[in-house]
């Protein structure tokens, strides 16, 4: 993960629970999907309850596109159905007052921590 101004996040520890979602391709997309408020994962298999995720993040499909910004393509990152994707080209960060991400609409602040309402 990088700072605002490029740096590495030396505090950056992993992005937690994700998952691939879908390709988007130039021009005219449409994903119908539910991304606010409700998304979550689980994995019964480790024990993981549900946890819900508001953050959003994009990747460079191809490791290829991402080579004039510096980016390795003989490193990739898993993140595209083959698991062969470029670097992350954006991601959400945390909104305050309540410090989820802005996938959540209805922060509850009268919890700690801060959860989000359906």
């Amino acid at each position: 993960m990088q700072l605002a101004d490029g740096t590495i996040d030396p505090n950056f520890r992993g992005f937690g629970l994700v998952w691939y979602q879908s390709d988007l391709r130039p021009g005219t997309t449409i994903v119908k999907t539910i991304l606010l408020d409700q998304i979550f994962g689980f994995d019964s298999a480790v024990n993981l309850k549900p946890t819900k995720t508001f953050h959003l993040g994009f990747w460079f499909n191809n490791p290829e596109d991402a080579k004039e910004c510096g980016f390795d393509p003989s490193k990739p990152t898993p993140f595209n159905g083959e698991q062969k994707a470029g670097p992350l080209a954006f991601i959400t960060r945390p909104v305050l007052p309540a410090g989820l991400g802005p996938l959540c609409t209805k922060p509850n602040t009268s919890t700690t921590p801060a959860t989000c309402d359906p």
